[in-house]
């Protein structure tokens, strides 16, 4: 709901945090769980007759009226993954809108670890820290902290390397960053 509410309620809000959000529902249904895929049918009705609805309903074809930051985060490398934050920042990021992203290795999609939930509370303390109360994060310069819409996510996400392993597929380096 995060992602929606960046798209569809511009400056509704200060800051969001869509922790493992969906933002392309044409995409969700070719990758997600048959119960997800059984629900969004049952919502929009099926694909592809109903395309039109599933692209109206996603957030990620709106990002251009998007005022509110926001931190797209989620887990990688187990199953289920997704690429729908990736997609979503990248999405911001051609649009030039602010936000940050992070992405923490060894989860599901769903970061479930006592210690990545424990990195990712402190990650998002950090931001809603900058965007509700201006106070700049003093997160380590250690590699584990979140791009920015600074840092040039296609850039460091993707790389040169990864654009052949094909769309929503991040690359095996890990991502430098000029948070601030």
């Amino acid at each position: 709901m995060s992602m929606a509410a960046v798209a569809f309620a511009p400056g509704a809000f200060q800051a969001a945090i869509p922790c493992s959000g969906y933002g392309d529902f044409v995409h969700m249904a070719d990758e997600q769980e048959r119960r997800h895929v059984k629900l969004l049918e049952y919502e929009f009705g099926t694909l592809p007759e109903a395309e039109a609805i599933y692209r109206r309903c996603s957030p990620l074809y709106a990002v251009a009226r998007a005022t509110t930051p926001c931190f797209l985060l989620h887990g990688e490398g187990r199953y289920p993954g997704s690429t729908s934050s990736i997609d979503f920042a990248l999405a911001l990021e051609a649009s030039y809108k602010p936000f940050w992203y992070k992405a923490y290795p060894g989860e599901t999609y769903y970061v479930g670890s006592p210690a990545d939930v424990r990195r990712m509370l402190q990650d998002m303390r950090a931001f809603f820290d900058l965007y509700l109360k201006g106070i700049p994060h003093n997160l380590p310069d250690d590699g584990t902290r979140p791009l920015t819409h600074l840092s040039g996510v296609v850039a460091s996400v993707r790389g040169p390397a990864a654009r052949a392993t094909g769309p929503g597929q991040s690359a095996a380096q890990p991502p430098c960053d000029v948070a601030q």
